[in-house]
């Protein structure tokens, strides 16, 4: 009696032991946490000291995570696997059940299990599949160093039952991570667009004010020409009432009207130059002059408030 209390007592507690892990697997979706979890668990129900879970990447195995955690100088290349090289492993998948070797020293197994079991000085070693529904996730391997540990049917259902809420966590997880995926990538091709529609309507507006520019200097060189025509004809009569004037102050009155009326066509020269329409010609200048002509221009155009200094 005493026997069956104390064996019934011992289930309790490994079944409470099953929720609380199994709970900590369901509230995660951190597939790093999962897999510690995962491991820390197995060993723990089934009193075997190490556990390693594989998962499966482009049908060959990859080794995630383990407790005890893998020396610092553990080689990559051993953390990849082909599935086919494991025998049991492969079994325990195909069945989607445990197997348990109670000690490797008896029984057969292929290099590449044995090589694994000699690395980690493994005896008893227990396989167990990370199925979701029908979806092959990986598969995990718990084992006692050193010496053979029995490991009971019961505590084989323990583990089997959390490598099946694992199975679905890592399942889980991996569907988060790939809509979190999913949304980085749609926000940058949002981002991307906004950015490409930001940069065409900038473009729309230099070319729409290019367009204007365009605009006003055709405007400016067609009233350009029109006012040289006149210039043209005020300068000229203006040369000729100076040859027909000998009063001396007229005649001064006259060339003020010639001189003004050149330095108009100048300006006008220049309008038509901006505007394309006139004749561009390399020549020396009197910088101090042209400084001079843009302070006269700039004088009637801009704010009063605004004062110039040279």
């Amino acid at each position: 009696m005493q026997d069956t209390l104390q064996i019934a007592k011992c289930e309790e507690q490994s079944l409470r032991k099953l929720f609380e892990l199994s709970k900590r697997l369901v509230i995660s979706l951190n597939l790093d946490d999962i897999l510690q979890a995962t491991v820390e668990g197995v060993a723990t129900l089934t009193g075997l000291d190490s556990a390693a879970v594989y998962l499966i990447q482009d049908e060959d195995l990859r080794l995630f995570n383990t407790t005890p955690p893998l020396p610092p100088d553990f080689p990559d290349e051993l953390r990849f696997a082909k599935i086919k090289e494991y025998p049991y492993m492969c079994r325990a998948i195909d069945t989607s059940a445990p197997v348990l070797i109670p000690d490797v020293l008896k029984v057969t197994v292929s290099p590449a299990e044995e090589s694994t079991c000699k690395m980690r000085n493994v005896r008893t070693i227990l396989f167990l599949p990370l199925i979701a529904e029908t979806e092959v996730m990986g598969a995990l391997i718990s084992g006692s160093t050193g010496a053979v540990h029995p490991v009971s049917d019961s505590e084989m259902d323990l583990a089997h039952t959390l490598a099946n809420f694992a199975a679905l966590a890592v399942k889980n997880a991996k569907l988060y991570q790939a809509g979190q995926q999913y949304v980085s990538e749609l926000e940058y091709t949002i981002a991307e667009r906004k950015r490409a529609e930001d940069e065409r309507e900038k473009l729309r507006n230099q070319l729409v004010q290019s367009q204007k520019m365009d605009a006003i200097g055709q405007l400016a060189g067609g009233i350009a020409h029109d006012f040289n025509n006149m210039l043209c004809g005020i300068i000229g009569n203006a040369e000729l009432l100076q040859s027909a004037i000998t009063d001396e102050p007229l005649r001064n009155l006259v060339n003020e009207i010639i001189t003004l009326g050149r330095r108009s066509a100048d300006l006008i020269a220049q309008l038509l130059a901006f505007s394309r329409k006139g004749q561009n010609q390399i020549v020396l200048i009197d910088l101090h002059q042209i400084i001079e002509e843009v302070i006269s221009i700039l004088k009637r155009t801009i704010n009063p408030n605004i004062k110039i200094t040279t």
